[in-house]
């Protein structure tokens, strides 16, 4: 299943819908079938600075090894990376 990029899934992965208080985390397979789930209260906010690969590998301790796909605010001032907007010619 293509992500995107170069990124290309061969088996099962980890999505992660990281957010300000809470998380929700999906283990899909190739087909982007749901196999197993959790949410949680360690959200964006609950993360201290440089905390996140811990976060990280204890989820992959919890649901498997697999690739991650991480969207929401994970890509905030308070996340991994600041992910910038990007401009677009709209009025």
């Amino acid at each position: 299943m293509p992500i995107g990029g170069d990124l290309t899934v061969n088996d099962r992965f980890l999505a992660i819908d990281w957010g300000t208080t809470n998380r929700r985390v999906y283990l899909l397979d190739r087909a982007g079938s749901v196999l197993e789930t959790f949410r949680d209260d360690r959200g964006v906010l609950a993360v201290g600075p440089g905390g996140f690969a811990d976060e990280v590998a204890a989820i992959r301790a919890r649901m498997g090894d697999w690739p991650v796909v991480a969207a929401g605010m994970v890509g905030s001032q308070r996340g991994i990376c600041h992910a910038r907007r990007a401009r677009i010619g709209l009025p």
